[in-house]
């Protein structure tokens, strides 16, 4: 796991990494993002229901924020699989929009890369 600078393009909103080999299989790599609000110096998840922002209770239930957030904070996560193995994997979070954030359009990830072993029967 290493540290790597990322590079936002404010006008197409696209995020870029340099890439260390190219050989990512980009049909099966998917993107997910999940929204946190700082809350007491604490990061707490939180999704939009109904136009508000709530945090998720117990059996599904969810409570809206009070008063209702204005700065949302996105993290994201890329995942990607070889093309030579399906068993080696890419994971790179980041976050955007943290509080303190220079706006230079340069952010900073986590990349990791994962083997998943398969399982042998022997």
């Amino acid at each position: 796991m290493f540290v790597m600078r990322l590079r936002h393009d404010e006008h197409t909103g696209r995020v870029t990494y340099a890439d260390d080999c190219s050989a990512w299989r980009s049909m099966t790599s998917t993107l997910t993002f999940t929204d946190f609000v700082s809350v007491d110096g604490c990061l707490v998840c939180v999704r939009l229901r109904n136009g508000q922002y709530c945090t998720s209770g117990r059996k599904g239930i969810w409570r809206p924020l009070s008063p209702q957030p204005t700065d949302i904070i996105k993290a994201y996560r890329h995942y990607a699989m070889l093309q030579a193995d399906y068993n080696y994997r890419k994971h790179v979070a980041w976050f955007c929009s943290l509080p303190g954030l220079v706006t230079t359009g340069q952010w900073w990830s986590i990349k990791a890369f994962i083997l998943a072993c398969a399982s042998s029967s022997v």
